[in-house]
C-alpha cells in the first residue's frame, strides 16, 4: 500500500492547486484502500475522484478535507489496532 508515500504528495498537489494530480492521488489511495480492506477511505477517496471527473467545483475542497480527515483517521486506528495486536500476528 502505498498511502504513507502518496498521501503527502495528495496535499502537497492540492496545496498547488493541480487539482488533476490531486485526483490520480486520490484513485490510486482507492486502490491500496481496496487492498486492505477499509471502507471508508476508499470511499472518501471515490468520491473525490469522481466529483472532479464530473466536472464539479464547487465542494472540491470540502470534500478533499473530508477525504483528508478520513484518510488520517483511518491511519491512527490501523497503527493503534497494530500496536495493540503486534503479539497476535
Amino acid at each position: 500500500m502505498s498511502i504513507p508515500q502518496d498521501f503527502p504528495r495528495l496535499k502537497d498537489a492540492f496545496a498547488a492547486k493541480n487539482y488533476e494530480q490531486v485526483e490520480k492521488l486520490a484513485h490510486k489511495i482507492k486502490g491500496g484502500a481496496v487492498y486492505v480492506g477499509t471502507t471508508r477511505m476508499k470511499y472518501a477517496c471515490q468520491y473525490l475522484e469522481r466529483y472532479w471527473k464530473s466536472g464539479q467545483q464547487a465542494l472540491f475542497e470540502k470534500l478533499y478535507e473530508q477525504t483528508v480527515s478520513v484518510i488520517e483517521e483511518t491511519v491512527t486506528f490501523v497503527e493503534n489496532w497494530l500496536k495493540l495486536n503486534h503479539e497476535s500476528l
